[in-house]
């Protein structure tokens, strides 16, 4: 186990084998019509899963133990990255801290539990068409190119008042656009943040070059 790239031996702490994660949570609209022998899929919407885990802490004493635990919980605060034994990273977000169980004076163990998304390493293609291998429905992607004009448009989002050789970040991710690392959403527009389908995915544009996708394959 690692959070945020720290392995859990950095972190004083040991994950046991009883961790569990569930399947993704799946709400499910239709229409069927009285007594008629098909129904209309209006809608289907996936969660995040639930991680369950216990946690052990050694200590020299049960002062130490409640430290290590402390500061264990302090790395899960916020979202995070948490790397399973399963071979999965998770973007994920505390739910339960659980109670600190002492074993003797040197050590004690805590229930977690956590709620995120299944994903593997980010994967940066530079050249269209490109496959994603994700099994979600939509994968949220990180866009960036430079500006070899004033206008142009990057899949069906168009940006304007730009000048030549500027970096643009369409960034699907962290839900933001920027220019030269700045904030610039108001030079672009557009109506949702670029994503990618299952399967093969083509990107066209105008008005840029150097075009480069990045996205966590992601899945149920």
């Amino acid at each position: 186990m690692e959070i945020n790239g720290i392995s859990e031996d950095m972190l004083h702490a040991k994950l046991l084998r009883d961790y569990r994660i569930s399947a993704s949570p799946v709400k499910s609209e239709y229409w069927q019509g009285r007594n008629r022998s098909q129904f209309a899929l209006l809608s289907q919407t996936f969660g995040l899963k639930e991680i369950s885990m216990t946690v052990v802490f050694d200590g020299r004493g049960a002062e130490q133990v409640a430290l290590h635990k402390s500061e264990f919980d302090a790395a899960l605060w916020g979202k995070f990255e948490i790397y399973m034994p399963n071979g999965f990273t998770y973007s994920a977000i505390l739910d339960d801290a659980g109670e600190l169980e002492y074993m003797g004076n040197e050590r004690g163990k805590a229930k977690y539990q956590l709620v995120g998304i299944q994903h593997k390493p980010l994967v940066t293609v530079t050249s269209s068409p490109f496959t994603c291998g994700s099994t979600v429905p939509l994968t949220d992607c990180i866009i960036t190119a430079t500006a070899t004009a004033a206008s142009g448009s990057i899949g069906d989002i168009d940006f304007a008042g730009l000048t030549i050789g500027d970096i643009i970040t369409i960034d699907g991710i962290n839900k933001r656009f920027l220019v030269d690392g700045v904030d610039a959403a108001t030079k672009f527009d557009w109506i949702d943040f670029p994503s990618l389908t299952r399967g093969t995915n083509t990107l066209t544009s105008t008005g840029v070059s150097g075009v480069t996708v990045q996205f966590y394959p992601t899945y149920l």
